[in-house]
């Protein structure tokens, strides 16, 4: 639903069916162009990823071309090296732009800062129809006429409503004030020479033929000034598309300041980009496929911005870790990728594990422990601090059993631990010598399993136990049985 702001100025009028017919869209022949426009005072947040997806996937649904546009006007919050990165986040999500920065295209330049000639000369054509005018500082104590002094231009507003189809919303009727007031003829030049966001948005969109705006519904209120402008220039708006905000779970506004909103953020705390793309899909879309799991190339055969929907968007990181966990073991099935998580891995248990470093230097060996507990982990930074007891001894004075006192327990660890040292070293083979074990001393399997796992593992929940035993070898499974087993006399 459109946000509290949009009930007492807005009237707005559904239309049924929009996407029965292609009218919508500019004509059959014409090639789907959408841009995303970021601004480079910042971490790129989840909102401004999920506008580029969306704006991508459109694009090459209908066979069009994805335009990257760096919208850099503001000068005074511009954060340096931000554009890089929002260049290479973008590149790492695979939304590989067709024009832009660094590609280049025929429409360039494409950061705004080096068009600042084109905006002039279209801010001295409306200057010359009397649709714009000079407006200088009342404060100045410079004279009007002397060349220096200060000025913005203002764009001459319409009185009246501002009417523009949207296909979330359909027709969007806005009230303008009538009589106007000055506030409403809003600026377009700003006085260091500056176009403002609303005048240099509107010409690089037409001038770069751009057919279609999948954008925020914050941006609902400003669309009549970008109407206003087209309208003066005698250009034909785009099709517009406003999509619900993202939001906390108790729906406040997911703020650029939270951590959870920054994609850099996510992708350190080791989700991977498919499944943040896959989470972003599924908010402010309606997919109707039988499975939430949705990848890139699937993605791009079902899009489509008949199905944007107006409910809110909850960000729940719990939607995100289950995505996670499957794009993490779907990985894991590829060979090349295993051995580059084996690799990520072992940087990561070199820093918490110091004193391991001749296991952690065995690829194999940390292989096979990701293997096993990878059904337990969400995402990788968790797998660092769940393999612990393979890297290093648990405390032996947090183990409590639950044998009944009739129990001779350092009886029992010594029969394991002759079975163990005898038996050959395999799951199969491990399990039955627990069995054989729990049956002499008349004990529930699960029981002796808990003990055992406690001794091995510590506190920390493990995989199948047979299978632990195995990977951590003869030698530690021993050494850590005894060691316990001397605590208990």
């Amino acid at each position: 639903m459109l946000s509290s702001y949009t009930k007492s100025r807005y009237a707005i009028t559904n239309i049924q069916n929009l996407f029965k017919n292609q009218k919508y869209i500019r004509s059959i022949s014409t090639t789907v162009r959408t841009r995303f426009a970021p601004s480079p005072t910042g971490f790129l947040h989840l909102g401004s990823l999920r506008t580029a997806l969306f704006n991508y996937l459109w694009a090459k649904k209908c066979n069009g071309e994805f335009i990257v546009r760096l919208e850099d006007t503001d000068q005074k919050r511009k954060v340096n090296n931000s554009e890089q990165s929002i260049y290479d986040l973008l590149q790492t999500f695979g939304l590989q732009w067709d024009e832009g920065p660094i590609t280049g295209g025929p429409f360039g330049p494409y950061e705004q800062s080096k068009r600042l000639h084109i905006y002039s000369e279209y801010i001295s054509k409306l200057l010359a129809s009397g649709k714009a005018y000079k407006y200088y500082d009342e404060c100045s104590t410079l004279s009007p006429k002397t060349d220096k002094t200060p000025y913005v231009v203002r764009f001459c507003s319409q009185e009246g409503a501002t009417s523009f189809v949207d296909t979330v919303y359909g027709k969007i009727t806005i009230k303008n004030n009538t009589p106007k007031v000055l506030s409403d003829d809003f600026v377009i030049l700003k006085s260091d020479g500056y176009p403002t966001y609303h005048f240099a948005n509107v010409v690089d969109d037409h001038l770069m033929g751009v057919t279609h705006v999948i954008r925020g519904e914050e941006w609902i209120p400003s669309t009549p000034k970008h109407i206003q402008l087209y309208k003066a220039f005698q250009w034909q708006p785009p099709t517009y598309s406003h999509i619900p905000l993202l939001t906390n779970p108790d729906g406040s506004k997911l703020s650029k300041r939270q951590n959870d909103a920054h994609v850099t953020s996510l992708l350190e705390r080791g989700f991977e980009p498919m499944a943040i793309l896959n989470f972003l899909a599924l908010m402010g879309w309606s997919s109707r496929q039988k499975s939430d799991i949705i990848p890139l190339p699937q993605l791009l055969e079902v899009f489509s911005i008949d199905r944007l929907t107006k409910g809110s968007c909850i960000v729940a990181l719990e939607k995100l870790q289950f995505l996670n966990k499957h794009y993490l073991r779907e990985r894991m099935t590829d060979p090349v990728q295993l051995d580059q998580i084996v690799e990520e891995m072992q940087k990561g248990l070199k820093k918490k594990y110091p004193n391991s470093l001749s296991r952690i230097s065995d690829s194999a060996y940390v292989r096979r422990c990701l293997l096993l507990l990878h059904n337990r982990i969400r995402t990788l930074p968790e797998f660092i601090d769940l393999c612990a007891y393979f890297f290093e001894d648990p405390l032996q004075n947090t183990i409590h059993h639950k044998l009944t006192s009739t129990t001779n327990v350092p009886m029992l660890l010594s029969r394991l631990l002759h079975d163990l040292q005898a038996c050959s070293w395999q799951s199969l083979t491990l399990q039955t010598v627990l069995k054989d074990t729990s049956s002499a001393f008349g004990l529930p399997l699960g029981k002796l399993q808990s003990l055992i796992r406690q001794i091995l593992c510590g506190s920390i929940p493990g995989a199948n136990l047979a299978d632990t035993i195995h990977i951590l070898g003869r030698d530690t499974t021993l050494h850590r049985i005894e060691a316990y087993k001397k605590t208990i006399y």
